[in-house]
This record gives C-alpha cells, sequence and structure tokens, in this order.
C-alpha cells in the first residue's frame, strides 16, 4: 500500500508540475489544447481521489461517516477514471478524423450527443451497481459489478482508439499516436501486474503518465504562436515578390500566343489554300482567346492582390482545343529531332462545359516545359477519358524523353515557397511555369502527378472532370440563347438557399425563362410546404443551408408520403467521386456552384417537360 501511495504522490507532483507549467505559456485557443487542458486537470483530481481512496478503504461500516465517505469517493474515482477513458478517445477521434477547426465545429453537436449518451449510459450503470473493496492491512483495491464496467469500457475504447489509428494512419502526424501506443503498453503491463498481485494497481497512474506524455505531443503551443507569426511575417515580406512573379508569368505569356498570331497570321496571307487558312484562323482564335483571358486577369488588380484568378466556364469542342495545341506544339519542334505522338479518346463527346482557356494555359505550360528540355527523343500528348453520368474525367498525359528531374527539385517541384526565396537562384522560369499551371489545376479542380527520372524523362498526368453537353443539350442551349421566353410553364420550381448570390443568380435565369419559383430560406419550411401539398415541378436545395441541413431534408422529403419530385443540389464540391455519392444517396441530379446560366437551363429542360 505504501509502494502505490509513493507512486500515486508522485505522479501528482508531477502532474501539478505540468499543469502550471502549461498554464502559464501562451497557448491556442483550439479544441485541442482545451481537452489536453481539461485532462490536466482531471488526472490531477483523480489522483487526489485516489488517495482518498486508499486512506477511506478499511472503514467499510457504511453506517459511520467515514464509511459513508468510503463509497462517495471510490464511486467518485470511477466515474472520474470513464471521464479520463471517454476524453481521451474524443482527443483520438478528433485527431483521427477532422483536419481542421472548422469540420470539428461542422459535426460538433453529433460527436457530443455520442459521446454524452455513452457517458450517461455509462455513469448511470457506476452509480447503480455495487462495488466491493478489499483491504488486509497490505493491498487495498476495489472490485466488482461497477469496476468491471470500467475495465469493459476502457478495453472497447482501445479498440476503438486502434480502428481510429489504422483508419487514418497516413493522414495524421505519428507522434500523435504516440500516447496510444504509450497508453495500450502500459495498460496490458499494469494488466499483468494487477493479475498476479491485485494490490498492485497501477492503471490511475498510467493515466497521469499519458496525460504528461501529451504535453510533449500536442501541437506545442509556443512553436505553433511563432510558426504563426513567422508565418504572417513571411506573408508580408514576400507579397510584392509574389505579385512580381505573377507579373512575370502572364507577360512572359503573353508573348507566345502573340508570336502565334503574328507567325499564323503571315501564312494564311501567303497561302492559298482554304482548308489551311481556316486552321491558321482557328490557331490564331484560340491564340487571341488565351491573350484576353490573361489580360483580364492582369488589368484585374483587386483579383491580383487577392492572388486569385476567375474560372469562366463555357461550352467548348475538346477535339478542336487538342488538336490545335498538337498543331501548335509541333510547330514548335521543327527544330528539333523530336517526334510528337498525339493521340486522342474518341469516345470524349463533341461538346462539353467547363473552363477550356485555364486548361489550354496548363498544357501549353507542360508541352512547352517538355520542348524546352527535351533535344531528342519524343514527346506525348495522350488524352484519355472516362465517363460517368454526365461527367467527363479527362485524363491527360504529356511525356518526354529529355533530361529528366532529380529527386530533390522533384520533392519541391510545385513549393511556391521555393519561389519566394530570394537565395534561391538555382529556380528557372520552368518551375515558376510549373508552379503557376498546378495553380491552376487547384483553381479548376483538378490533379497533377508528376513521374520523372534524370536523363530518362518526365511525365505529367492531370485528371481534371469536365461537364458533359450532349446533342440534345446543345440545341436546346442553341435555342435558348436565341429566345430568352422559350419555357412559358405554370410549373414552379422551389428554390431552398440563405446565399444572396446563388438566390439572385437563379432568379435571373428563372425569371428571364419566364418559369414560376420560391424562395425558401431553410429546410423546415421546405417540408411544410411539400406536407401541405404544394405542387412544384422540380426542388433546387443548396448544400449549405441552416439548421436542418441539405442532407437531412431530403431525407425527411423521401419519408412523405407520394413524394416524386426531382430534387437537385447545389454543390460546392467539382469531383465526380462526391457527386456520385449525392447521386446514390437520391438525388435527381447536382449543380455546381457558383451557379452558370448553361448549367442551369440544361436542368431546366431536362425536369420541366
Amino acid at each position: 500500500m505504501l509502494i502505490g501511495i509513493a507512486v500515486i504522490i508522485t505522479c501528482l507532483f508531477y502532474g501539478i508540475m505540468v499543469y502550471i507549467t502549461y498554464s502559464t505559456k501562451r497557448k491556442l485557443n483550439n479544441v485541442e489544447n482545451k481537452i489536453y487542458k481539461f485532462l490536466l486537470r482531471i488526472s490531477i483530481i483523480g489522483l487526489l481521489l485516489e488517495l482518498g481512496c486508499c486512506f477511506l478503504v478499511s472503514h467499510k461500516d457504511v453506517s459511520t461517516l467515514f464509511g459513508t465517505l468510503n463509497v462517495i469517493v471510490n464511486k467518485i474515482f470511477l466515474i472520474y477514471m470513464l471521464t479520463w477513458i471517454l476524453i481521451f478517445t474524443l482527443y483520438i477521434v478528433l485527431i483521427s478524423f477532422f483536419e481542421d477547426e472548422n469540420s470539428i465545429v461542422k459535426y460538433r453537436k453529433k460527436i457530443l450527443s455520442i459521446f454524452g449518451i455513452s457517458y450517461f449510459v455509462l455513469t448511470l450503470l457506476l452509480l447503480l451497481l455495487p462495488t466491493y473493496y478489499h483491504y488486509d492491512g497490505t493491498y487495498v483495491y476495489s472490485f466488482g459489478p461497477s469496476t468491471n464496467v470500467v475495465m469493459l469500457a476502457g478495453g472497447i475504447t482501445i479498440l476503438f482508439d486502434f480502428y481510429c489509428l489504422f483508419k487514418n494512419f497516413k493522414h495524421v502526424s505519428k507522434k500523435k499516436y504516440y500516447p496510444l501506443f504509450v497508453l495500450i503498453l502500459l495498460m496490458v503491463f499494469a494488466l499483468i501486474l494487477r493479475n498476479m498481485n491485485p494490490g498492485l494497481i497501477f492503471i490511475n497512474s498510467v493515466f497521469s503518465f499519458i496525460t504528461v506524455l501529451m504535453y510533449f505531443t500536442i501541437e506545442n503551443p509556443d512553436v505553433q504562436m511563432l510558426g504563426e507569426l513567422y508565418k504572417a511575417k513571411e506573408y508580408a515580406e514576400n507579397s510584392n515578390n509574389e505579385k512580381s512573379i505573377f507579373l512575370f508569368k502572364v507577360t512572359n505569356r503573353l508573348r507566345e500566343p502573340l508570336k502565334d498570331i503574328n507567325r499564323l497570321s503571315k501564312e494564311a496571307l501567303m497561302n492559298n489554300n482554304i482548308d489551311e487558312i481556316k486552321e491558321n484562323l482557328r490557331e490564331i482564335k484560340y491564340s487571341s482567346n488565351t491573350t484576353l483571358a490573361l489580360v483580364n486577369d492582369v488589368l484585374d488588380i483587386s483579383e491580383l492582390e487577392n492572388r486569385k484568378i476567375n474560372v469562366d466556364s463555357h461550352k467548348y469542342q475538346p477535339a478542336n482545343l487538342f488538336k490545335g495545341l498538337a498543331t501548335v506544339t509541333k510547330s514548335g519542334i521543327k527544330e528539333k529531332s523530336i517526334e510528337l505522338r498525339f493521340s486522342y479518346d474518341q469516345s470524349i463527346p463533341e461538346y462539353l462545359y467547363g473552363d477550356a482557356l485555364r486548361i489550354k494555359q496548363i498544357l501549353i505550360t507542360l508541352l512547352e516545359n517538355a520542348v524546352k528540355h527535351t533535344e531528342k527523343g519524343f514527346i506525348e500528348f495522350n488524352i484519355n477519358s472516362v465517363l460517368k453520368h454526365d461527367v467527363c474525367r479527362l485524363i491527360i498525359v504529356v511525356e518526354d524523353s529529355g533530361k529528366g528531374i532529380d529527386a530533390e527539385t522533384l520533392n519541391h517541384l510545385f513549393d511556391k515557397s521555393k519561389l519566394n526565396n530570394s537565395e534561391n537562384y538555382e529556380v528557372d522560369d520552368s518551375q515558376k511555369n510549373l508552379v503557376f499551371a498546378k495553380t491552376l489545376i487547384d483553381l479548376i479542380g483538378g490533379t497533377i502527378t508528376v513521374n520523372s527520372e534524370p536523363l530518362k524523362g518526365t511525365k505529367f498526368m492531370v485528371i481534371v472532370d469536365q461537364k458533359v453537353l450532349m446533342e440534345k443539350e446543345n440545341r436546346v442551349t442553341r435555342a435558348v440563347e436565341q429566345y430568352e421566353s422559350l419555357y412559358v410553364n405554370q410549373d414552379k420550381i422551389l428554390v431552398v438557399t440563405t446565399d444572396d448570390i446563388i438566390e439572385k443568380k437563379i432568379s435571373s435565369i428563372l425569371k428571364s425563362s419566364h418559369i414560376e419559383f420560391e424562395i425558401v430560406e431553410n429546410g423546415q419550411t421546405c417540408l411544410e410546404k411539400i406536407r401541405n401539398k404544394e405542387e412544384y415541378k422540380l426542388i433546387m436545395i443548396d448544400e449549405e443551408i441552416p439548421k436542418l441541413s441539405s442532407i437531412h431534408t431530403f431525407e425527411k422529403l423521401k419519408t412523405i408520403s407520394g413524394f416524386n419530385i426531382p430534387v437537385v443540389l447545389m454543390t460546392k464540391h467539382k469531383d465526380i467521386e462526391t457527386k456520385d455519392s449525392y447521386i446514390n444517396m437520391g438525388f435527381s441530379d447536382t449543380i455546381t456552384v457558383p451557379i452558370n446560366k448553361e448549367e442551369v437551363r440544361i436542368i431546366i429542360d431536362k425536369y420541366m417537360k
């Protein structure tokens, strides 16, 4: 018993010292720090309770004051152990499944409700079930049903913590899981000791040790605060430099299409072949559009200050876009011993909907990079696709047999910070261009990967999803462009949104098409209107609505008897996987936010017949 008390007092001393040290330091007010501070506090309380249990256990007669205190203190101590276990599990869940504070806040109610219900049920069991005590003058410990509840809860939560670990091991800092590993090892050791001698109880000491250990594994308040200050300072120092890089990139980009326009104009003037002249004019048009987009980016000073570039989605013919790029690239390698291998997937629809100018800028960068770093051999330019529902996933590969990229450069090929370092003289224009291309790819919701070996070549793969415009939809679109009042319909659309921009855009589109509509601000009002048998041909619901979420609203709509109205979700997600998940939930279709006129009209034509 004396050994146990000595261990408890030692843990109490270290716990108080860590708490004082932690409390006096400046720290960020985030969820992780709040949980850790709570664990520190209850660990100290738990050690004091355990000391009380040791001194009161000899009083078993509940009719006496000390006997009653013995029962109360032991029950509170068991509740403390349960509290520590659940709070530690909550910490593991947060670091495993939530990347930032916003995502935690979004699911806060659901998380707290699950842990709150579990805590209430287990605490009730602890209070109702009996607890027995052993004291022979040397060893002291408790046992019985209520103690078994704590042990069972501990075992289940540790298994759940293991699940969190293996589910997200690659995405979480490994050091954050160190307390979990140590907890498991020490718990096994403590349980073995207790099995050998029930009087050797170190479980609470293990909890205290883990709490102290977490001080070194959570985000260090001092280091993180200094990091934030350093980032702010670095941002302030590099803002002008980034602007200069952006302007350099844009002006450098302007030279190429202007050269192309000049060259193609001369060829057209000297050529008598109508087909070749048309091809030249088509290339001039592409180059003119590229130049116009770049000029717009430069002139928009407010967007430049925020380092933003607008996405301008529209209908385009992918075949013309990619074949035009191949033609321009082929003319640029005439003086080199390079073979251009171009392949185009003929299953790609005739028309797609997206930002063709941004895609062209990205591919020009990749193709120019390949030409620049390849003296002989080949350049492959392959365009493949995967069609699913109304989305065409373009898989674009630009591969060359050039000098390749070394491993060190490859690791930070798209790293903007390397460009902002004034001491880094090894960064050439090619890398600046690639960083800019990566920015554009992120902007349009695509991805890029690169593989390279020195002296063997480089392979870039760009994946981007584009909306499919079927021929029937194209005919409708052309008709709409000619006749703004094409949709004269007595059917009504119900729009659910609180976003002023979405509301104004949808209102403008539906009014110009002479379609009746009604806008409500939340899912509850939407449900009331459907339950009151108000008739609508289509429901368009914003993904981000207050109170009742869009998903929850849709689930409740499906439970209404006789409900068969198409429901279209307006979402900011552009990737095909997320949209597929919404379709699998039962949504009829999705519309990408920010709202585009042509996409809305396609949806209207599809569901308002």
